[in-house]
């Protein structure tokens, strides 16, 4: 299992270096594929999501909790990165804290981990994380330059959540899209996940010189690899108690590195995106230790629970 977290991890740097190639050689800027991923891409993806899911709709509860819990940990990030940041770092710090990678990273990790219920269920937790990062998320970063008039009006043009409403809908009449469409809107999926990760390249490729925010990237990191998870766990065990598959499950997801839609959204906004760019690289680089300690406490406790 660790060399199956190395070599995605490889995978995923690999994807941002032809970024970083792309954006200093071809001069391509990042913000224009950033608004490309939010207002083209993403409506798709989850749409999609929804539709394929195998899960019943009552599994949006998984979707409302993660969306909850994004929301608060973002809430309780702001105020503390004020403390610390005078300037709209604190409202990138806020964001980042609420989300993790889980669609480019988590979902084919789980795979090889756990049966198809729990996919299912992983399927609808990446919807909540998406809703929060195109909607609060999205609000709360916006809020660090523009007023809460302009957020709100920002955020009532994101399509994203209006695909997600129709999906929900289409699937609560029990609507079924034609596979050959099906199989079409596969290709915004693919295009999602490249883009994402090349973004982060792009961004770092774009400025040629750049001072390492050292003090955001450790809060930052430190909150996503320790906090987020503990918090987490806590919440998971309040609620869940001894359903074991569904903990360990939830502990594994809390303990992605964190979001490249972080990068996403800081170039749309323009709120430091090289500062998240960096970041989001060393907390996945930071996964190769991590994630393979958290994948033999799942294995462990999980045999002397099964």
């Amino acid at each position: 299992m660790t060399v199956e977290i190395c070599m995605r991890v490889a995978f995923l740097i690999g994807i941002t270096l032809l970024g970083f190639a792309a954006g200093r050689k071809l001069k391509i800027d990042p913000k224009g594929i950033a608004s490309l991923l939010i207002y083209v891409i993403s409506p798709f993806v989850i749409f999609l999501l929804i539709m394929n899911s195998s899960a019943q709709l009552s599994y949006l509860y998984f979707t409302l909790v993660t969306f909850l819990f994004g929301c608060v940990m973002a809430f309780l990030a702001l105020h503390l990165g004020k403390i610390f940041f005078k300037d709209t770092r604190a409202h990138l710090l806020s964001f980042a804290s609420g989300t993790g990678n889980v669609s480019y990273f988590g979902i084919p990790l789980i795979m090889g981990l756990f049966d198809n219920n729990s996919l299912a269920v992983v399927v609808f937790i990446v919807i909540g994380i998406n809703l929060y990062e195109f909607s609060y998320g999205f609000y709360i970063t916006c809020c660090g330059k523009h007023s809460i008039k302009k957020s709100m009006k920002k955020i009532s043009r994101l399509p994203i959540i209006y695909a997600a409403m129709a999906g929900m809908l289409l699937k609560f009449l029990g609507v079924e899209i034609h596979e050959i469409l099906a199989s079409g809107l596969e290709y915004f999926k693919g295009a999602y996940s490249v883009l994402g990760m090349m973004v982060i390249g792009m961004t770092l490729g774009k400025f040629r010189k750049f001072e390492i925010d050292w003090k955001f990237t450790g809060m930052a990191i430190l909150w996503k690899h320790l906090i987020f998870p503990l918090c987490a766990m806590g919440l998971i065990w309040f609620f869940l108690g001894s359903n074991w598959e569904y903990f360990f499950l939830l502990v594994l997801v809390t303990s992605m590195p964190m979001a490249v839609n972080t990068v996403v959204v800081a170039n749309e906004l323009a709120v430091h995106p090289e500062k998240a760019a960096f970041s989001v690289v060393l907390s996945t680089l930071f996964s190769i230790v991590t994630m393979p300690c958290v994948v033999y406490f799942v294995h462990l406790a999980s045999g002397v629970h099964s």
